[in-house]
């Protein structure tokens, strides 16, 4: 595939690795899809927009692996995992905007996406796996949820900058962090229930 390419509607299904290595821009996928296999667009460089359907409920492992170009996504709100790696060496990918629904981000899901800056986590997330966004050496503002209950010692693992941690959790979320550089602000009511917990 090059250039632009949509996916017939009535497909509801999209195996893996479907467009893997192709030359393909711009994909547009329809409602009609529900289910969408590993790696579809694993290696495929020069992709800069893909439009997700509302009915999928996963972003499946390696889904976007090393698409160097894609620059924005907008995850829907049926969505309630992000997979292995699902982003990892999107290099160019600076706006994510993530559905409602996200409970599970896994490991290396925003790996080495070296153009994002600032991400929101919605509320009902409640755990960072390991290496969720290792490398990502612009990022300088996360926004965690009220529901968040752990963070992975490794999952700001090789962030060069200093990052401004906002989380909104008042129950404190279980960390043995690894990268100090982080500033974190809590809700004033449970400053001192963070200051008393180790990791933070």
């Amino acid at each position: 595939y090059t250039g632009s390419y949509t996916v017939p509607d009535g497909i509801q299904k999209i195996c893996c690795e479907a467009f893997a290595g192709s030359k393909v821009k711009e994909v547009i996928i329809p409602n009609s899809v529900t289910q969408i296999g590993e790696g579809i667009f694993r290696n495929c460089d020069s992709v800069e927009m893909v439009t997700l359907p509302e009915n999928i409920t996963a972003i499946p492992t390696d889904m976007f692996f090393y698409c160097s170009h894609l620059k924005s996504i907008n995850i829907p709100d049926n969505v309630t995992s992000i997979g292995w790696r699902a982003f990892e060496s999107c290099s160019a990918l600076a706006e994510v905007t993530l559905g409602v629904g996200v409970q599970t981000l896994s490991g290396y899901a925003f790996g080495s996406c070296t153009s994002l800056r600032k991400i929101t986590l919605p509320e009902g997330l409640t755990t960072l796996d390991q290496y969720v966004f290792d490398r990502c050496t612009a990022l300088d503002t996360v926004v965690l949820p009220s529901t968040l209950t752990s963070i992975n010692q490794y999952a700001f693992q090789n962030c060069p900058q200093t990052i401004t941690v906002i989380c909104y959790a008042t129950q404190v979320p279980t960390n043995n962090l690894t990268n100090t550089r982080l500033i974190v602000y809590v809700p004033s009511e449970v400053v001192d229930l963070y200051k008393s917990n180790s990791g933070w």
